[in-house]
C-alpha cells in the first residue's frame, strides 16, 4: 500500500485534495477529529489498483463552524480543526482544515479570512475582520500632518474575529476624520477606504462569509417594503373573517453606490450566506435573503448597484421596520 496523494499540513476545506492510495486489496479508511471517530469506510481499489476518496474536504467541513463576534475580539475555536487519517489502523498523516463553503482560487490559507484585502467602510458602521494568526494586530493611518500613527488592537492564540470599525479605530488612533486606515499583522495588510459622504440612512447587515466567519456590509440605497400576509379564512356568525394572520412582508434593498470592483466579492458572499442579520436600534435580527439581482460586468468599467430582497427569519419580527 502506497499513498500517492494526500492533503497538506493546512488546507481550505473545499480546496483540500483527496487521498489517492495505490493498493491491490480493500482498505479501511478512517478519520478522527479530537477523540471522535467521524468516518470509517472500506474502499475497494479500481481497475488501476487505486483507492480515491471523494470530496473529503466537504465532509470534514461539517465538523467546523464559526460564531458571531461579541465585543472587540471573539475567538473562533471551531472554524479550524485538526483531522487525523488512518489506513487499516496505521496513521497516514494529519491536516489542519479550515471551513469554506465553496472552492477558492488561492493556495494555502490567507492571513485575513475574507474574500479580499480592500474594503469600503463608513463612520458608524460595524466592521469585522477575521484573522488566522492574530498576533499583535495593529491599525495605522496617516494624520493631517502626514505622520503615520499606529495603535494596538489586540491578539489571540488562534483564529479570531476583531471589531475593526471606523469609530473604534479612529478613537484609538486619536484623530478624526480618517481617509483610510490599514489593519496589519506582520507584513500582511488589510485596507479600509472610508466613505465620508452623508446619506439619509445607512442600513447595516452582517453575515457569515465563505469561511463561516462574521463580516458586514452597509447599504446606502433605497429600502422598500412590499406588504404581504399569511392567513386562513372562515365564517363566524355568517361573516367571513381572517384567522391566524401573520405578516409576511418582504423588503427590497439597493446597495447604493459601489466604489470598488473588489466590493462585488463581498456582496457575492453575502448573497450566498447561510446566516445574515440586520441591525435595528443596536440589536441584530436574523433575516433570510429571498431574491437577488446580482450582476457584475467584467469587461465594462461600470460599477452597478446590487439589489436584493429579504424577509425576517422570525415572522413575528416583521413590524420592526
Amino acid at each position: 500500500m502506497t499513498v500517492i496523494q494526500k492533503p497538506g499540513a493546512k488546507e481550505l476545506a473545499l480546496n483540500m485534495p483527496d487521498f489517492i492510495i495505490d493498493t491491490d486489496s480493500s482498505i479501511l479508511f478512517e478519520v478522527k477529529h479530537g477523540d471522535s471517530l467521524i468516518l470509517s469506510e472500506r474502499y475497494v481499489p479500481d481497475a488501476l489498483n487505486q483507492v480515491r476518496t471523494h470530496r473529503l474536504g466537504r465532509f470534514l467541513a461539517n465538523a467546523l463552524w464559526g460564531v458571531w463576534c461579541n465585543g472587540n475580539l471573539q475567538s473562533q475555536d471551531f472554524v479550524m480543526g485538526t483531522f487525523h487519517f488512518y489506513v487499516d489502523g496505521v496513521s497516514v498523516g494529519s491536516t489542519d482544515v479550515i471551513f469554506t463553503n465553496h472552492w477558492l482560487k488561492r493556495s494555502g490559507i490567507p492571513q485575513f479570512l475574507s474574500q479580499g484585502t480592500t474594503k469600503v467602510t463608513r463612520p458608524g458602521v460595524t466592521e469585522y475582520l477575521s484573522i488566522l494568526t492574530p498576533s499583535n494586530v495593529r491599525a495605522e493611518a496617516v494624520n493631517e500632518t502626514g505622520d503615520l500613527i499606529s495603535t494596538y488592537l489586540g491578539q489571540a492564540n488562534g483564529v479570531a474575529t476583531l471589531d475593526v470599525s471606523y469609530d473604534r479605530v479612529a478613537s484609538s488612533l486619536g484623530f478624526n476624520p480618517v481617509g483610510q486606515y490599514r489593519i496589519t499583522v506582520g507584513n500582511d495588510v488589510f485596507t479600509f477606504v472610508v466613505d465620508h459622504n452623508n446619506y439619509t440612512e445607512v442600513f447595516q447587515f452582517r453575515y457569515r462569509n465563505v469561511f463561516d466567519l462574521p463580516e458586514s456590509l452597509s447599504c446606502v440605497g433605497d429600502l422598500k417594503l412590499k406588504g404581504a400576509e399569511k392567513a386562513s379564512t372562515g365564517y363566524l356568525y355568517g361573516v367571513e373573517r381572517k384567522f391566524d394572520v401573520r405578516a409576511n412582508d418582504e423588503y427590497e434593498v439597493s446597495s447604493g453606490v459601489i466604489f470598488l470592483g473588489s466590493e462585488y466579492k463581498y456582496w457575492h458572499d453575502f448573497m450566498n450566506t447561510r446566516e445574515a442579520e440586520l441591525l435595528i436600534d443596536g440589536t441584530w435580527f436574523p433575516i433570510l435573503i429571498s431574491k437577488q439581482n446580482y450582476e457584475r460586468e467584467f469587461r465594462k468599467d461600470r460599477l452597478k448597484s446590487i439589489e436584493f430582497s429579504f424577509r425576517f427569519a422570525d415572522p413575528d419580527q416583521n413590524g420592526l421596520l
